[in-house]
C-alpha cells in the first residue's frame, strides 16, 4: 500500500482538490475589494482616488465551493476505490504465488523422483524381459510429461512471483501490455511453390 504509485497519484489528486475547495469557500467569504482612479465634474473636474467594496452578502460564492468539494469527493472515491484494488491484487498474487510454490514444490519432491522411480523399475523389469519395450517408452514417456509440467509449474510460480514484485515496487500487475504466455505463437506459414 505505501509503495503504490498509483496510490499516491490518487492522494496528491485529493489534497489538491482538498485544497482547491478550501481556497473556494475562503474565496466566497472575503470581500471584493476595488481600486482605482476616480474623476467628478461639479464646477471643476476633480480627480481622486476610488476604493470599492463589496461584501458578500447574498452569493458567497456556493456553486465554485459545490463544484471544488464535489470534485474532491470524486478524488476521495476514486481514492478509495484505488486502494481497494491495491489490497486486491495483493491478496490475489500473494494466493497465487503460494499456490504455485506449493505445485512446483509438489512435482520436484513427489512427482519427479516417483516418475524416475518407475522408469528405473521398467527399466529392471525390461532387462528381465517382464515387460515389452513399448511400457518402457510409455514410462518414459510419463517421465517426460511431468518434467515438462513440473517446467510449466515453475514458469507459473515465477510469473507468480514477477506479479509480486511489480505491487512491490509500486505499480499493479495488469497495467500497461498485457503478457500473454499462455498462447503460444502461430507458426510461420510455409511459402507456396
Amino acid at each position: 500500500m505505501e509503495r503504490s504509485l498509483e496510490l499516491a497519484e490518487s492522494r496528491h489528486r485529493f489534497a489538491a482538490a482538498d485544497r482547491r475547495a478550501s481556497t473556494a469557500r475562503a474565496q466566497g467569504f472575503l470581500p471584493e475589494l476595488k481600486a482605482g482612479v476616480s474623476a467628478e465634474r461639479d464646477d471643476d473636474w476633480s480627480v481622486g482616488p476610488a476604493v470599492e467594496i463589496e461584501v458578500p452578502l447574498f452569493y458567497q460564492g456556493q456553486g465554485e465551493v459545490g463544484q471544488a468539494q464535489a470534485e474532491m469527493r470524486q478524488q476521495q472515491n476514486l481514492y478509495a476505490d484505488a486502494a481497494v484494488g491495491v489490497r486486491s491484487s495483493a491478496r490475489d498474487l500473494a494466493e497465487r504465488l503460494r499456490a504455485q510454490r506449493e505445485t512446483a514444490l509438489y512435482y520436484k519432491n513427489v512427482l519427479l523422483p516417483l516418475k524416475q522411480k518407475v522408469v528405473e523399475q521398467s527399466q529392471l523389469e525390461y532387462n528381465g524381459m517382464l515387460i515389452g519395450l513399448f511400457q518402457l517408452l510409455q514410462a518414459k514417456r510419463d517421465q517426460v510429461r511431468t518434467a515438462a509440467a513440473y517446467v510449466e509449474a515453475l514458469r507459473s510460480y515465477w510469473t507468480a512471483r514477477t506479479g509480486v514484485e511489480q505491487l512491490l515496487s509500486g505499480r499493479r500487475p495488469g497495467e500497461g501490455a498485457p503478457i500473454a504466455l499462455d498462447s503460444p505463437e502461430p507458426a510461420p506459414a510455409a511459402a507456396g511453390h
